[in-house]
């Protein structure tokens, strides 16, 4: 047999490891705080960034496009997660129409 002893159990009082430092974890951790309570706001961002993208090699005026699908993909997904600003403008908005 070998005399080395048997590794230790790690130690519930240590304290935790370093948060790793560099560019991508650090876009991780502003990307998750900013994604807490927005998800909507998030997805539909992105489905009008994907819809923009499969038109923007058409050219200029598709790029206006691109920017106007977006935007209305934020609209969509901030009054989904309760923005009251915007509820209360939608609100005013079908209230004048009706």
């Amino acid at each position: 047999m070998s005399d080395v002893p048997p590794p230790l159990p790690p130690d519930r009082d240590a304290p935790a490891a370093p948060p790793k430092s560099g560019v991508w974890p650090a876009l991780r951790a502003a990307v998750s705080r900013m994604a807490q309570g927005h998800f909507h706001t998030l997805l539909y961002a992105a489905f009008g960034l994907i819809a923009a993208l499969l038109i923007l090699f058409a050219g200029f005026w598709q790029a206006l496009l691109v920017i106007g699908l977006v935007a209305i993909g934020a609209a969509i997904g901030l009054y989904q997660d309760g923005n009251a600003f915007l509820r209360m403008l939608v609100a005013r908005l079908l209230k004048r129409l009706s």
